[in-house]
């Protein structure tokens, strides 16, 4: 983390703007692949968005992969040790997110997947929906297809990225604060992958609907 926060640092001196964080190893088996028991965190700046229907080029990258997601918009700072009512009444609203990851090394090298942030290569925000503020998930569904195909879903987000939205907000709140850091009205907290792992080739598109938050879809390219 150290190495990650310098690099953190390093992008926001030369102009980027600090977006939030991300959450990852949610699941059980992750988890263990690490050697860990726990989640982890990683940060996000501007300089990796991507936009809704973008065209992404993962010809050179090693193991290209999609996540999808629900992105957790805060309204209000977050101090360690909040409870979940606190926690709670911080989220904004709640949106759709596809996280684009390449996984080029083993999970077992933790000290170099936290450096590098955790596999990070790209994130699209869908529009936030202020109608789940305070962190509703109820009834969220999370979708994915490839050209037309569905390849991933998930009907029970919450299971598998490891608890509810504000769970999610407590944790980041926790560990942040461990590096001297905090939680920020405006941070934007993408919490997991709600689907495994998908890999995705040149000449794909992908759509992934998080019902009923919306729709985001990427095209990939050589």
């Amino acid at each position: 983390m150290v190495r990650q926060l310098a690099a953190r640092a390093a992008a926001i001196d030369a102009g980027a703007r600090p977006l939030g964080w991300k959450v990852a190893l949610g699941a059980p088996a992750s988890q263990q692949a690490a050697g860990i028991d726990q989640r982890v965190v990683g940060h996000l700046t501007d300089r990796s968005v991507l936009a809704d229907g973008a065209t992404v080029a993962i010809g050179d990258w090693t193991q290209p992969k999609i996540e999808g997601e629900i992105a957790i918009h805060l309204a209000a700072d977050v101090p360690a040790g909040a409870d979940a009512e606190t926690a709670a009444a911080a989220i904004g609203a709640l949106g759709a997110a596809i996280e684009v990851v390449d996984t080029s090394h083993p999970l077992s090298e933790l000290e170099r997947l936290l450096a590098e942030g955790i596999f990070h290569r790209g994130v699209v925000l869908g529009p936030p929906v202020a109608a789940r503020a305070g962190g509703d998930d109820s009834g969220i569904v999370v979708s994915a297809s490839l050209d037309g195909a569905e390849v991933a879903r998930a009907e029970d987000p919450r299971s598998a990225i490891g608890g509810s939205p504000a769970e999610v907000v407590q944790f980041v709140a926790e560990q942040l604060a461990h590096d001297g850091l905090s939680l920020r009205a405006g941070d934007v907290i993408i919490g997991g992958s709600a689907i495994p792992l998908t890999p995705v080739a040149p000449g794909q598109r992908l759509r992934l609907e998080v019902a009923p938050l919306g729709v985001l879809e990427l095209d990939f390219t050589d």
